[in-house]
């Protein structure tokens, strides 16, 4: 899969040639195996690209409200949920 992997990325970071990216469509729509590699490429990516801006949000809103003693409920519950389920909070 890491040949896979470096493919895939290659495809979405825009780095295949006209030629490639004509080749992976088609390996797409004929190998349900690469496909379902793919799909998991691009989900991978999504949670990534959640997980940084859940990451970014907390550090910068709440770290400004905790360091202004600004008294904002719903980034203080936020930070409670995530420490009930044992969610480590970015500050």
């Amino acid at each position: 899969m890491t040949d896979s992997l470096e493919y895939i990325d290659n495809y979405f970071q825009g780095k295949s040639l006209p030629e490639e990216k004509k080749l992976f469509e088609q390996r797409i729509a004929e190998d349900p195996a690469f496909a379902e590699e793919v799909a998991f490429y691009l989900s991978a990516q999504q949670i990534g690209k959640e997980h940084l801006a859940e990451a970014f949000f907390t550090s910068t809103t709440c770290r400004s409200i905790y360091t202004s003693k600004s008294s904002n409920t719903s980034c203080i519950n936020g930070l409670r949920r995530r420490q009930a389920t044992n969610r480590p909070a970015v500050i």
